[in-house]
């Protein structure tokens, strides 16, 4: 499991594929900051912009500010700022405050939110809470078997309009380096009674080093 907020100066990059048993895909991804400096909002704080997908307007700010941090156990609070799909006016704003658990062999999390929308509709309701609750297991304590962990998840969100949407997943993540992590998960949401849709997802989380020597890369290559 990554850490909550990524290395101080450093730039974190997400990337995921997901495919659905309808023949539906899409392809979420993430860019974290941790800007460098001495106080909470600048230096401990991680800022992040993400996309639901190719197909979808949708895009999050997110700022993830660590609340305690120790060896064993942390917890940070996640404000955010969603821009619905493309259709839909204003905006979602809420927060979810995260806890994790490293304890031997085991970490553990959890996660609970809520959102509230500017210009509530059928689509976009006025209020939806968010509870996850998950458990992975490192193989072992050296090699290969230190870098791969299987874990579980499921969550659970509700709305005011009503909908109750349950999700499970069980996946396995491999620790390549230090910087480096591939995720393949099985994902199975229920949409409506008796629908449920099945992903299969395939991850990669990478820290792309401190964000000035990323910049002077950059800018070498283009010359």
């Amino acid at each position: 499991m990554n850490p909550l907020i990524t290395e101080a100066g450093h730039v974190g990059l997400e990337l995921n594929g997901s495919f659905t048993s309808d023949g539906e895909w899409a392809i979420p991804a993430a860019i974290r900051y941790t800007p460098s400096g001495d106080s909470r909002f600048w230096g401990r704080t991680e800022y992040s912009l993400a996309v639901d997908g190719l197909d979808t307007n949708r895009v999050d700010f997110l700022v993830t500010t660590p609340l305690h941090e120790s060896e064993k156990f942390n917890v940070a609070l996640v404000p955010d700022v969603t821009s619905p799909a493309a259709g839909y006016p204003g905006v979602r704003i809420g927060a979810s405050v995260v806890a994790r658990w490293d304890v031997g062999l085991y970490n553990a999390g959890l996660i609970g939110g809520w959102s509230g929308a500017t210009s509530p509709s059928d689509n976009n309701p006025a209020g939806q809470w968010d509870f996850t609750a998950g458990v992975g297991r490192h193989l072992g304590q050296r090699g290969w078997l230190q870098k791969t962990t299987p874990y579980v998840d499921s969550s659970y969100e509700r709305s005011t309009a009503g909908d109750r949407i349950p999700a499970v997943r069980v996946g396995v993540e491999y620790q390549a380096t230090e910087r480096f992590s591939v995720i393949l998960s099985t994902q199975q949401h229920r949409l409506s009674p008796g629908h449920w849709d099945h992903q299969v997802v395939l991850g990669v989380t990478a820290d792309l080093g401190p964000f000035k020597h990323a910049a002077e890369k950059n800018a070498a290559d283009v010359h």
